[in-house]
């Protein structure tokens, strides 16, 4: 029987109880029917197996179900989650992987299948999938450049700006700008780190970083525009 295997990194996501609870429906309907499956023949033919994994800080918790977690929110020191899926029967067999993690590298896809059209059917699987996952689609990608290249020329552009600010070829205004552009990147790449995992969980402690960040959010910006774009309008009315 034909195999086909892919992986993929994914983007970044809010995870509650409600996509984990879509993401269990799909695989348990809108999979079986991809896979040309109907409900009878895979009670008679075929045995799955779906687990939920929720990692923190003190080691994993593993669900046959999220709906076996009576909470509404996770814990606080969420780190990670998982979703497994395998489907087995005589003409199948499936093996899905959805990782989400606070970190870039532990936040992926992997669809491993064998059927007469692996390939289409795993394409098909995974666009689904996808489509649910995009409901839930965060800006945190934002803070994660897909090429880490990207995110070393955005760090060494900002500290060259920072030692251009100490010297002495600016002027005061100047140097303002490129301390400016220092201290943004400061605040890019570790403080909206510190905010915003890769992937962010629901959890009481998140709903709280997420007001703090977007109090300091708002207090840099009449910070920036206070000081910059409103320069001269400050010193018409204040006199500095």
């Amino acid at each position: 029987m034909p195999s086909y295997n892919t992986q993929r990194a994914i983007s970044t996501y809010t995870i509650d109880k409600s996509l984990v609870l879509k993401i269990e429906d799909y695989f348990k309907k809108d999979v079986l029917e991809i896979l040309n499956i109907n409900s009878e023949e895979f009670k008679k033919t075929s045995r799955d197996i779906l687990s939920v994994t929720i990692h923190d800080s003190y080691g994993q918790e593993v669900y046959s179900s999220i709906e076996e977690y009576k909470h509404s929110l996770f814990r606080n020191d969420t780190k990670g989650f998982s979703i497994k899926f395998t489907l087995k029967n005589p003409l199948h067999e499936l093996k899905i992987i959805l990782r989400f993690g606070k970190e870039q590298e532990n936040s992926d896809l992997s669809i491993t299948l064998s059927d007469n059209k692996p390939r289409e059917k795993a394409k098909a699987i995974e666009d689904g999938l996808v489509t649910i996952l995009n409901h839930h689609k965060n800006l945190n990608w934002l803070l994660y450049p897909k090429e880490q290249i990207v995110a070393a020329l955005i760090g060494f552009g900002c500290f060259l700006a920072g030692m251009a600010s100490l010297g002495d070829r600016f002027t005061n205004r100047e140097k303002f700008i490129l301390g400016t552009i220092f201290w943004v990147g400061v605040f890019y790449f570790f403080v909206c780190r510190y905010f915003k995992g890769y992937c962010t969980f629901e959890t009481n402690k998140q709903k709280q970083l997420d007001k703090w960040f977007s109090w300091l959010n708002w207090g840099t910006l009449g910070f920036l525009l206070f000081t910059t774009l409103l320069g001269s309008v400050r010193k018409n009315l204040f006199g500095f």
